[in-house]
């Protein structure tokens, strides 16, 4: 039987979430699917990935990760990134198999998953094999940098889905309820789906298929770059994706008006380490990568300023 987490919410907040997500489905305004039987469109995909001994084969009709064994023992991953802004109500699934994630040389193991940034928190739907914990599919949330809805589980094939109704977000494994909370209802600036190691020299594998997304907007201008949306009306500092991350990590801020914007990067001294933006910005939104290879492993923190707003948040490098 799933063992669902209730977190802060009382039973009858839980009950209450759990039939508004079912049951009250949203009306969607906006589809993509993508069955990828021509390869990665560039105009709504882009390829991450921190580690040489991955590779990407979108030439059999699906997408195919896989990892050879090696290198270090740190955190890696390749993901496929959706490019489009998602707003409101959203829903998204993605069809995996052939996942190989055995954990052998390393920890805390391997990982396949289905990635959000919603409005600045990352929520994931995580099959992973991990150590003390074995074969299992999670949620995992950051901030707080938890894992919700715990269960065992060694199936290599399924479906991964997201759901944001309003406030609410959910994670299911086919039509399996993992775990839902309260979020909030800001973009989603970041989808995607991966195959980590983490922490492992193993050899990894998982293929991908049959991408769909309904939500009430998915925003993309025509050259495949993210929106630049002058109405923005606030100024938002998100937390960084992917977290915890080696070498490179990005970073998205927005801009409600032109400001002068420093977005510079301390280790947990204090002590300055890097500086990403030190120039006057238009409204609007963006992203910057820190490529850490040079440095230590360790919690850093990356403070934006723009003007007289000012935000810091943590980010951890593995190594």
């Amino acid at each position: 039987m799933v063992q669902y987490s209730k977190h802060d919410i009382s039973g009858l907040m839980f009950i209450y979430l759990l039939l508004l997500t079912i049951f009250i489905l949203p009306s969607f305004g906006d589809t993509y699917t993508d069955n990828f039987d021509t390869g990665i469109d560039t105009t709504y995909w882009m390829i991450f990935s921190n580690d040489t001994l991955y590779s990407v084969d979108d030439t059999q009709g699906d997408i195919r990760f896989s990892r050879s064994p090696g290198g270090n023992h740190v955190l890696n991953v390749v993901y496929l990134r959706f490019i489009p802004v998602v707003k409101g109500d959203f829903d998204v699934t993605v069809d995996f198999s052939n996942a190989y994630i055995n954990r052998i040389n390393g920890s805390p193991g391997n990982q396949v998953q289905l990635n959000s940034n919603v409005g600045g928190q990352i929520f994931s739907v995580v099959r992973s094999d991990e150590a003390g914990f074995g074969h299992n599919f999670h949620v995992w949330i950051d901030p707080p940098g938890q894992w919700q809805g715990y269960q065992v589980n060694t199936d290599t094939a399924g479906t991964l889905r997201i759901q944001r109704v309003g406030s609410t977000v959910a994670g299911y494994f086919n039509t399996n309820l993992i775990y839902l909370d309260l979020f909030n209802s800001g973009d989603v600036m970041h989808l995607s789906f991966s195959l980590q190691n983490n922490g492992t020299t193993d050899s990894t594998s998982v293929i991908f298929d049959n991408f769909s997304l309904n939500a009430d907007s998915i925003v993309l201008n025509p050259t495949g770059i993210r929106d630049i949306n002058p109405k923005i009306t606030s100024f938002k500092l998100q937390q960084n994706f992917p977290n915890p991350f080696n070498p490179a990590t990005a970073i998205e801020f927005s801009l409600a008006q032109s400001e002068f914007v420093t977005l510079r990067i301390y280790n947990i001294l204090g002590e300055l380490v890097s500086t990403l933006v030190s120039e006057r910005l238009a409204a609007g939104k963006y992203e910057y990568e820190w490529d850490a290879g040079k440095f230590a492993g360790g919690v850093y923190l990356y403070r934006l300023q723009a003007g007289e707003y000012v935000e810091v948040k943590k980010m951890l490098l593995m190594k």
